[in-house]
Order: structure tokens, then sequence, then C-alpha cells
């Protein structure tokens, strides 16, 4: 689906400047000079930007016919300009199936199909008064704006028409699927690109089936005459329109295929990058696949390089070996786990000496490191000890990750001091890893290690491993935290007291005869101020149980 959001209801503020624009001034408020004129009240309901005031004014602008009415139609046009043209459709839906009532359209629903005729001298907004009107839920009105637009042939009218192609009145769809297929001509093709993301809205709706119109839109537009449109939009700034021109001109027949998909490669948006280098399959000279598959090989999303480094080993069998060597060593545990993976199917290899071997010379060594975590065992663990304390962070993380995996218990003693590491992301996964082993970890040292403890972010894992302990270990540690002088401390200790709470009956294990003591003598010590509250909650829980 396109559409995720949910437009925001008309804010008090805005309702109170339009219920201002119709009531009409009074002469006590003049002869004060009281009275905003309709000029300013205008003003500040286009500076709200809030989309939900356009059909409140829509009436103003077409009803009053006095010297405001100019400014309202400038405004309405001012605000729509303000959203791009799939918002209309979600604008459309707003307009028609909220309640009156709820919204205050009272002027809104009071509108006719006489108003909207001979709106001319609008000029440059009547479009804009008229694609408003073809949001009505009224049938009628919708039929009027829609017969009035089809007579508009600058582009601009042409949003309106295909949202009002899901139209479930069947009058209104007629004339819109007519106004649109009098548009399908090449002098229409850029207009078509603009608005390409409410086709791809009209071909997710359910009412109406709109294949054969979808498809005869995208049928002009891989016609040559249509190619300039189809290339601009390749540079939109609207992520759905990309999507929508690189998908058409994938399949244009006429269109260099290879400058297209080598266009999606530089795409800042995933999809299309994604896209593109699966249509590298259908390219059959082998050096143009090389060198696709050359720019794919080092994008920063990793379902794009796995899915080149496929096509090149399904493309060029004899040669993938390489190629599968380099993806050992790639960043991301994934393609790393692929490339092992692929070559299980072809070769036999001893991976562990092969990330044994990068490290010794140096290769790579952040992926060398995780993974010889990833396939090695207990014996290759002083491979990777002499890089705990590299000065590069990242260096350090990932050896701190790569023990963890291949033997936790031994390195317990280790992960705890490194949670003392200058670099939070270090300490952190240092905090992880002593998950694995919380057993074998020492509740009287990290309540030590706490008192201790300098920098914030080696505080705030302490108390996450302190969370973790034992469900009435980690609570008498937790109230200790919470009565600390320091701010930061305590007031993470009560975030982790109120989880401990919420989840009381997660498990039903009783405290011992001398955890319970304790606990009760933790409570009653004046020396340490707990919130009242928190006192009395586990107080009732300690006699529950």
């Amino acid at each position: 689906m396109i559409y995720i959001k949910i437009m925001k209801r008309l804010s008090d503020e805005t309702f109170q400047l339009i219920q201002q624009l119709y009531q009409p001034p009074t002469w006590l408020k003049n002869l004060w000079g009281k009275q905003e004129t309709p000029f300013s009240l205008l003003e500040r309901i286009e500076k709200s930007a809030e989309p939900l005031a356009i059909p409140n004014l829509l009436s103003f602008a077409i009803r009053e016919r006095n010297e405001y009415t100019l400014a309202a139609a400038r405004t309405i046009h001012n605000l729509l300009g303000r959203h791009s043209v799939k918002d209309l459709a979600l604008l459309d839906e707003h307009t028609r199936i909220c309640s009156p009532y709820f919204f205050h359209f009272w002027a809104w629903n009071d509108i006719q199909p006489d108003d909207l005729e001979n709106l001319s001298h609008f000029q440059d907004f009547q479009v804009s008064i008229l694609g408003v009107g073809s949001f009505h839920n009224n049938g009628f009105v919708r039929e009027k704006a829609v017969k009035e637009l089809s007579d508009i042939f600058t582009g601009k009218e042409l949003p309106y028409l295909l949202i009002r192609l899901n139209d479930w009145v069947p009058n209104v769809q007629e004339i819109a699927f007519a106004a649109v297929a009098a548009r399908l001509r090449s002098d229409y093709a850029a207009y078509f690109v603009d608005c390409l993301a409410l086709v791809v809205w009209l071909s997710k709706r359910n009412r109406i089936d709109q294949g054969s119109m979808v498809g005869s839109i995208e049928e002009l537009l891989k016609t040559e005459s249509s190619y300039p449109a189809l290339l601009n939009g390749l540079n939109s700034q609207d992520r759905y329109i990309r999507r929508a021109c690189f998908r058409i001109a994938f399949d244009a027949n006429a269109m260099d295929r290879t400058a297209i998909i080598e266009r999606g490669s530089k795409d800042k948006d995933i999809l299309i990058r994604l896209w593109s280098v699966q249509k590298v399959k259908g390219i059959k000279e082998a050096e143009k696949i090389t060198y696709l598959l050359g720019i794919f090989r080092h994008d920063p999303y990793m379902p794009v390089r796995r899915e080149a480094l496929r096509i090149y080993i399904e493309k060029f069998p004899e040669q993938a070996l390489d190629q599968l060597r380099l993806a050992l060593l790639d960043s991301h545990f994934l393609m790393r786990d692929e490339a092992r993976y692929q070559i299980k199917k072809r070769y036999a290899m001893d991976f562990a000496a092969f990330y044994r071997n990068s490290l010794a010379q140096g290769n790579e060594i952040c992926s060398a490191i995780s993974g010889l975590g990833e396939t090695g065992s207990v014996s290759d663990e002083s491979f990777i000890l002499p890089y705990v304390h590299h000065p590069l962070t990242r260096i350090r993380r990932v050896s701190i990750k790569a023990l963890e995996k291949i033997n936790p218990i031994a390195n317990t003693d280790l992960f705890l001091q490194v949670l003392f590491d200058p670099s939070a992301s270090v300490s952190r996964e240092a905090a992880n890893a002593l998950k694995t082993s919380k057993h074998f970890v020492n509740s009287q040292r990290l309540w030590n290690d706490l008192e201790r403890a300098s920098q914030p972010h080696v505080k705030a894992n302490l108390l996450f491993l302190i969370a973790d302990l034992p469900k009435w270990e980690s609570i008498f540690y937790l109230i200790k935290a919470a009565s600390s002088d320091n701010e930061f401390v305590s007031t993470i200790a009560y975030q982790k007291i109120s989880y401990w709470q919420s989840h009381f009956n997660g498990s039903f294990i009783p405290p011992t005869a001398s955890q319970k003591t304790n606990l009760l003598r933790l409570l009653a010590d004046d020396k340490n101020p707990i919130d009242t509250n928190v006192r009395q909650g586990i107080e009732f829980f300690l006699k529950s149980m």
C-alpha cells in the first residue's frame, strides 16, 4: 500500500479561523477594530498547511461572490500545492468518509452542482476549485466537477480524473474514464509520469478492475515518443514515481536496458537497486553482465550484494570461486553465510583456516574476526584475543562478539573488564556477551562495578545486567540503585523496577529466607529512601510469597 499515513483532523485553531471567515462583520467589532479581515484569516489558514481546511474553504470561494473569493481560491490552490498527487487520494477519502459534524464541514455539504459552473474567472485556480469539488460526497456534485475538468487540457486536471476512475457511481466513473482515455497521447506523457503514484494506487483498488486503463497508460509510456518523459521520471524526488518509471522502463523493449540498470544501481531507493540487479539476469552479453555485477557487488544494501553474487554464480559458475572468496570477507554476516553455503555445494574448504589466514595477512580484519567467530572453535580464541584492545572501536566490538560465540564462559572476566571500555558500543557488546554466561557472573561484583563506574554508558550496561539477574537478586540491587544519589542511575533503576513489577508473575520462584530478610531490611532502612508506592508494592509481593 502507498498510503500508510492518517490525515490529521482539523485543529481547533484552524477551525476557529474558518468560523470567523464565515461570520459577517459586526458593527461593534468594526468600531473597536477587532474584526480580523478575511484576507488575514485566509493567510493564517494557508500557513497552517492543514489539508482538511480545504473543503471548508470551497463554499466561501464559489458561493460568496465577493472581493475575497479569489483570495480563498488562491488559498485552496496553495494548500493543494503543498501536497503530492498521491496525497490527493487520501484527501478525497477523508473529505467523504468523515462525519460532517465531527469535522465541521457545514458549508461543504451545502454545495450544489450549479455552484461549479462558470468558474473561468478563477483563471489558474479553476482546476484546484473543480478538483476539490470532485471530492464531494454528493455524486451529482462530483459528476459536474468531472465534466468541467474533462473540458480542461492543461495537465493539472489529470490527478483528479484518475482518482474518479475509482468512483462508485457509474456515471462519474464513465465520464472520468472517457476523459482519461482522451488524454492517452504522447503530449500528455509527462503529466502521466507525474501521476504514476496514483496509477499504482488505482491498480491496487478492488472496487473496479482498472487493469485495462492502467495497462493503457503504461503502454503509452513505453512508446518511443514518451521516452523523454519516462527518463525524466527516473530523477523524480518522489520514490513512488521513480519506482513506477523504472518498472516501466525495464519492460520497454526499445530502451537501453543496460543503461537503465546502471542508472538504477545509483538510485538512493534500495528497492529500485534490488529490482535493477535482478534485471541483470535478462542481459545476454557476458561483458555487460560482468560490468553491472561489479557495480552491485559494492552496494551498501546486503540483499543487493547477495543477489549480485547469486547471479554471478549462475552465469559464470567456473569463475565463481574468486567472488565467493571475496564474499567470505563481506561486512554482513548473511553475505558470509551465503558464501559459505554456496562453497559447500561446490568445493571443500576449511573456513576457519581461511579466516585465520586472512587475519595473518591483515585482510578485512573485522570480517575475518567475525567469520572466525562464526566458524572457529575454542582453539581459535588465541587469534582473536589480541584484537580486544585494538585502537579501532569496530575491531574491539567484533572481537568481543566473536569470543562470545566460540568461548563465552571462559571469557566472562574479560567481558566484565571490557564493560568499562570508553566506547559505548563496545561496552554494550560486552554486556550482551555476559548475558550468554550470566549464571557465572557474581551479582556482588556487578554492584561493586556500578559503584565505581563513572561513565553513563557503563552504568547503564551494568544496570542492564543487574536487571537480568535471577528474580530476587535483581530486585535487591535495583532497589539499592534506585536510592542512589546519582539521578541517572536512580532513573534507570526505577524503570527496571517498574518492568520487574509488571512481569512479576512471569516466574513463581519464591525468595529464599535470606533473600526475603535482606529485602525487608533494605526496604526499612532509612538510608535507602525509595518511592513509597514501590516500597509498598515490593512488600505486598513479599507477603504473598
